[in-house]
């Protein structure tokens, strides 16, 4: 047995996938670049070996060029499993031509469901006869991308989990380690938000929805994590609605920085009206806080429910952000605390290890997988 797995870029994400992967099966691991423009993350060294096939970043180069690269590797390897970053790239799209050609059971690992676009019949017919040729199972995060899979031909009994993880045991220690004096705003309570700011994100209408909800007697502040094109639209937004005084860009961070907002914040909010997972709350649970979350976004079956350790919304109804945010600034510390144990708890459940066992699964060493 020889498996490969491959991302176009390795970041932290990844390679804590990869290190439990690597425990489980015989592993050859593959980035495309080794940085990647829209990405600021740094990966961390030494724990998985990673083939890197180009040394600049992802986004100079064609994607001819990328997947030439991937195939002659592949040549080489000549992998029995190979596990492809979904379908939507050329790179993929080849990398999972060659798997069928060469005779590899073929792993799609995928995030998408069925409602983070918008979903055309004729499209949809066709990624089923491509997904049907190509693949013959899917390692997935949650239960909307299983049945987002199943729609697109993979039986359900060659579907595992264990996709969407983040390395919890680094967040929560750095979470830990930080000192009260740490705490960005001097103790004032705020919410974070945590992500790019690009239109699916829906900060527009949740800027709006929070000088509502500070008019009507909300107390918390807002810090933005973050960069993206419609920075500059948001800091005249904030102006015009004269918010300064209560909205913080920090720019982006990572590591401890990034630790440092999530840990003193109240909870995360996560407005996106477009969002397959959202690994963003799997490092809030991490970090121990509560979670404000679109019902939109694919991780809220398994992560967020709904007055147990956050809340949830329709992000299409500025009304309903606002009613969120006003009942959480209302809630008494006891049930804020309880909430926060109970984010705690639910991280435990998303571990890196539950992405090395999909991988052993799906490579038949527990006969999951009936070709």
């Amino acid at each position: 047995m020889k498996v490969v797995i491959f991302f176009n870029n390795v970041g932290p994400y990844h390679m804590a996938r990869l290190r439990t992967a690597n425990e489980n099966v015989p592993l050859l691991a593959i980035q495309l670049a080794a940085s990647q423009r829209l990405y600021s993350w740094h990966r961390a060294s030494g724990e998985v070996k990673i083939e890197t096939l180009s040394t600049v970043p992802f986004e100079d180069e064609w994607p001819v060029t990328h997947a030439w690269r991937l195939v002659r590797r592949l040549m080489i390897a000549r992998p029995t499993h190979l596990f492809v970053p979904g379908y939507a790239t050329f790179p993929a799209l080849v990398a999972a031509l060659f798997g069928r050609l060469s005779g590899c059971c073929n792993v799609l690992m995928s995030e998408s469901n069925q409602d983070d676009h918008v979903r055309r019949p004729i499209i949809e017919a066709l990624k089923r006869v491509l997904v049907r040729s190509f693949f013959d199972a899917a390692l997935v995060g949650g239960t909307k991308a299983a049945a987002y899979a199943r729609i697109l031909g993979i039986p359900a009994r060659h579907i595992s989990f264990g996709y969407n993880v983040v390395d919890n045991e680094r967040f929560r220690v750095m979470s830990k380690e930080l000192k009260p004096s740490a705490h960005p705003f001097h103790n004032e309570p705020y919410l974070v938000y945590v992500g790019r700011f690009a239109p699916e994100k829906n900060l527009a209408l949740s800027l709006r929805a929070f000088s509502e909800y500070r008019r009507r007697g909300g107390r918390m502040v807002l810090a933005l994590v973050g960069a993206g094109p419609l920075e500059e639209q948001l800091k005249g937004l904030v102006s015009e609605l004269s918010l300064e005084n209560y909205v913080r860009f920090v720019g982006s961070q990572i590591d401890e920085g990034l630790v440092r907002y999530f840990s003193f914040s109240e909870a995360l909010l996560l407005p996106s009206t477009r969002e397959p997972w959202g690994l963003v709350v799997n490092e809030a649970l991490a970090c121990g806080i509560p979670v404000l979350a679109s019902n939109r976004c694919g991780c809220v079956p398994e992560l967020v429910h709904h007055g147990w350790n956050g809340l949830l919304f329709d992000p299409t109804k500025q009304s309903e952000i606002v009613d969120t945010l006003l009942r959480f600034d209302q809630l008494d510390q006891e049930t804020k605390a309880i909430w926060a144990q109970n984010s705690r708890m639910k991280a435990t459940e998303f571990e890196p290890s539950t992405f090395g066992l999909g991988v052993r699964s799906l490579c038949g060493i527990e006969d999951a997988l009936d070709r």
